[in-house]
């Protein structure tokens, strides 16, 4: 779970424990500015602070690289790579970093092009040709470009479900090339929304790039990107063939404290690769260096920081540029940023470029509480290294000084009703004796207008006390009227996050759907580890719901609305826009059993 979302599953119980926590004991580390250049000093104090902030989340493991243009400044290893066995986590030790894999299969993909294998602008099927979907829109899969794929715009559902994680080590060579079966696989899926609608971070978008570096890079993807990325940034340990003997030299994956099962994936060009910070370091200095290198030229890395969705109007103020996001974290005089997170089940991940600067670092974790912890620490590396170099302070968002203001009751009014966000859910928005409410389930928080013309949060304890939680202050939605939808973007700090809500209208469900609810597990799971199952459908504050335990965590639970569009037929988001929204659930009625298609599994209603 990235900190973009953290803030949208706080409920009145955490609240209550947070509330209850403020007089524990602090374990924050004094920090005072070094003097210009003093990295010693700067990474001295780093080091303390990060060991005090993994005792208090909980991190077992974590390895951190800091690069400045044309040298690695700084590489530690933080716990343990293996808790039982005592093995400490060096800067050489190896991760995986989730979805910062994607930066990688992006990195290839744009040597293609400029090799004039690749045409961004070129459909998706001009070089996978079995490659189509269904669409209930007047656009096609054919629509789709390579460059929809690079910034998460082509409408393609975010996730595969059947197929992609298995914790069977006997199908891990199956595993890890199935993604190569991916461009059939999807054709009896459909669109979740047209190409170009909206941000919808989507897996299966760089599976299928993947599948494009294997079909016209020359060689296997995985020779492909061993040969002409890893090789060419002397990235001699790491590897995307995770076979038997590199999970056996990778960090274990942990939860609350207690080892979690290695997960086999399929999805190897989105999320899938065994890396150390110190090697991690070596790329992120090749993207630093202005001149051409031997892994790109200038223009293309330049190309790829640029933002590619302004002309999509949804996404507000979220930048994506081609493979690489952009965002300052809340920072306002860094200069150009680009980010990519990674995150799943243990395996938490963070690369950074403060580019104009020649700023880079990289965190990796071996932890599900990395999560919140690797976004905390990287606001600390970008603070204290940018000050030690610059010898200037870094200016917040959060300093800047904000009023509270008064909006009129009927415009206040004009907010009024149910949104939708692809990870809250339902918000149900009112305005009460001129204020603005917003309640999610027993959740209820006060929006407070601010002169930026965002609403502050406070959330209200019990329903009318305030409390001051840490994670929240920064916290800010904005509302905006866009083609005639009232659209509700989130900020962090003044950083915009890939979280829009939508407003809709509350569906009738009628008793079909009603009679729908109960517990459903997945029959035709094979060798696969599904990652929700069971499914609960139940019924919501009007709206329907599916809900589960994500990867089965007893702490990771996960649920998303749904509306039905006739009899047999579900939304994921029930209208919403962005990721896990419109992708299609079919039902069906067979034999007494009830059963539901989704994403390539089928699940059946237990009795």
């Amino acid at each position: 779970m990235s900190s973009k979302t953290r803030w949208l599953i706080v409920t009145s119980g955490i609240i209550l424990i947070l509330v209850l926590l403020t007089g524990c004991t602090s374990t924050e580390v004094k920090y005072t500015r070094p003097a210009r250049g003093d990295y010693e000093t700067a990474f001295a104090y780093l080091g303390e602070y990060i060991e005090a902030q993994m005792k208090k989340s909980k991190v077992v493991g974590l390895s951190v690289a800091v690069v400045d243009d044309k040298e690695v400044l700084w590489t530690q290893g933080f716990g343990y790579a293996d808790k039982e066995k005592g093995i400490s986590v060096t800067p050489g030790t190896l991760f995986d970093p989730a979805s910062v894999t994607k930066v990688f299969t992006a990195t290839a993909v744009m040597q293609l092009v400029e090799q004039g294998k690749v045409d961004l602008d070129r459909s998706v099927s001009y070089y996978l040709p079995e490659f189509s979907m269904r669409s209930r829109f007047s656009s096609s899969s054919d629509d789709i470009t390579v460059r929809h794929l690079l910034t998460h715009h082509s409408g393609i559902p975010g996730d595969r479900l059947k197929g992609m994680l298995s914790k069977n080590p006997e199908a891990f060579v199956k595993y890890k090339s199935r993604f190569l079966g991916l461009p059939e696989a999807m054709q009896d899926e459909y669109l979740a929304h047209p190409p170009d609608y909206t941000w919808g971070y989507s897996n299966v978008g760089y599976m299928l790039l993947g599948c494009i570096i294997d079909r016209v890079g020359g060689s296997s993807y995985f020779e492909y990107m061993k040969t002409n990325v890893l090789n060419r940034v002397a990235m001699s340990t790491s590897t995307f063939d995770l076979d038997a003997v590199v999970i056996g030299k990778m960090t274990r994956g942990y939860e609350k404290g207690e080892e979690v099962p290695f997960l086999f994936e399929s999805t190897i060009p989105a999320g899938s690769l065994a890396v150390s910070a110190e090697e991690l370091a070596l790329f992120l200095i090749s993207y630093l260096r202005t001149e051409d290198t031997r892994l790109l030229r200038s223009e293309t890395k330049q190309q790829m920081f640029t933002r590619q969705n302004a002309q999509v109007p949804r996404d507000i103020d979220f930048g994506q540029g081609l493979g690489w996001m952009i965002d300052d974290l809340g920072f306002e005089n860094l200069g150009r940023v680009v980010f990519h997170d990674g995150g799943e089940w243990s395996a938490n991940a963070k690369v950074m470029l403060l580019l104009d600067e020649k700023i880079g670092f990289a965190i990796l974790t071996n932890s599900a509480e990395g999560s919140v912890l690797k976004d905390k620490i990287a606001r600390e590396i970008i603070r204290v290294v940018f000050e030690t170099k610059t010898g200037r302070r870094a200016e917040e968002y959060r300093d800047r000084p904000r009023q509270v203001v008064q909006i009129p009751v009927q415009e206040l009014k004009k907010l009024e009703g149910v949104y939708i966000y692809p990870s809250l859910g339902v918000v149900r928005m009112e305005e009460r004796k001129g204020k603005l409410f917003g309640f999610a389930g027993k959740m209820k928080m006060k929006f407070v207008p601010n002169n930026n013309g965002r609403f502050g949060l406070k959330p209200l304890l019990l329903g009318f006390i305030p409390v001051k939680i840490g994670f929240l202050e920064g916290i800010e939605i904005g509302f905006n009227e866009i083609e005639g939808d009232m659209i509700s973007p989130a900020y962090d700090w003044g950083s915009a996050l890939p979280e829009i809500g939508l407003r809709v209208e509350k569906p009738q469900i009628i008793e079909l759907w009603q009679a729908r609810q109960g517990t459903y597990e997945v029959i035709n799971a094979e060798d696969d580890f599904p990652i929700l199952s069971p499914w609960d459908l139940e019924l919501r504050e009007g709206f329907l719901f599916l809900a589960g335990k994500l990867f089965g965590s007893k702490n990771m639970r996960f649920a998303i609305p749904i509306l039905p569009v006739d009899k047999d037929t579900a939304l994921t988001g029930s209208g919403s826009i962005g990721r896990r929204s419109g992708e299609t659930i079919f039902f069906e009625e067979k034999e007494g059993d009830t059963y539901f298609k989704y994403s390539g599994y089928l699940y059946r209603k237990a009795k």
